[in-house]
């Protein structure tokens, strides 16, 4: 549950975990709320500005987790590029061996071209020139050379540039592996912080509880002291220091000081009946119910407070009982 302050219209609305809200409280509120969600407001703020100077072990972490990934996945683009500039420096130099290759084949059609000339005047076919046939043959042959040197640079480009391709391909599917580890260790740790703080929360809860059990029943045996000293019930809770403190509370604490100086003798069980020795729980039960029905308001919180230590195991049954038996 989070609080949102309005400042233009001095109000403040409590949202829920989605952010919806699920009520406002103007300064005017006929209901006197507003000074005490404006306490909790502050209370909210002041843990908000301490959370943002003493980080959780979780935001902590993450940001160095964030810092070092990032420092790692610079240093490996990097790395990336390098090897994509000297892979691609290979289409460079196959086409300079293909402008060679090309090269070297118009050099030697001239050459042909030369030669053939020569050997048809030496065999009497023709006076330094030749036929038709042969400067055909010797053009045909340099195209299919050109064309063949050609091919094989497109080839080589091609491979090269799937090479290029798949080596991106697979340093791209590394840095989402990464980054998923990342993020699926960032929430277990987020998830372990939770459930740390929840059983924090919990045991907080559970000592308030405890702490406040036992200053009740701390006062409680006080004042049954204070009552056999001969105080009233004025002087009591003056003595104790609790205002609050009613009639009601020292007049349990009287009835049960006088039971306890004149005690009846408890009278012998009933064939069938239930006893803390045949029956520990139904004779509990049947005791508890029969104080209860005639129990005062302050009685009432002592016999719970019993029966809620006999149901955590705080107490036994013999335990359980002679308490019982004090009231």
């Amino acid at each position: 549950m989070v609080i949102k302050y309005d400042e233009k219209n001095r109000t403040y609305t409590r949202l829920n975990e989605q952010g919806k809200a699920m009520g406002t409280v103007a300064e005017n509120d006929s209901l006197g709320r507003y000074e005490g969600i404006a306490a909790e407001y502050r209370a909210q703020q002041n843990r908000q500005a301490q959370q943002s100077a003493n980080p959780s072990g979780y935001d902590r972490y993450k940001a160095v987790a964030e810092q070092y990934n990032n420092a790692i996945r610079e240093a490996k683009e990097q790395q990336t590029e390098q090897t994509v500039r000297a892979m691609t420096e290979q289409v460079a130099a196959a086409r300079r061996q293909n402008e060679e290759a090309n090269a070297q084949a118009y050099a030697a059609k001239r050459i042909a071209e030369k030669n053939i000339g020569q050997q048809l005047a030496a065999a009497g076919l023709g006076s330094g020139g030749m036929s038709e046939t042969a400067r055909l043959q010797n053009e045909l042959n340099w195209q299919n050379t050109v064309n063949s040197n050609n091919q094989n640079l497109m080839s080589a480009e091609q491979n090269i540039i799937n090479q290029i391709n798949q080596y991106r391909a697979d340093r791209a599917m590394e840095a989402a592996e990464a980054e998923y580890k990342q993020q699926s260790e960032l929430e277990q740790m987020y998830l372990q912080q939770q459930e740390q703080e929840a059983e924090r929360a919990y045991q907080r809860e559970r000592d308030a509880v405890a702490d406040a059990r036992y200053k009740q029943e701390s006062e409680r045996d006080l004042a049954l002291q204070l009552l056999k000293l001969g105080y009233n019930n004025e002087q009591i809770a003056r003595t104790l220091g609790v205002p609050q403190a009613t009639a009601a509370v020292n007049g349990a604490a009287a009835q049960t000081a006088t039971r306890q100086a004149a005690p009846e003798q408890p009278a012998k069980a009933q064939a069938g009946e239930a006893t803390l020795d045949n029956n520990p729980t139904a004779y509990l039960e049947s005791k508890y119910a029969e104080l209860f029905a005639g129990a005062n308001a302050a009685e009432k919180i002592w016999l719970k407070n019993v029966l809620y230590q006999l149901e955590m195991g705080e107490l036994s049954a013999e335990e359980a009982a002679a308490k019982l038996g004090s009231l």
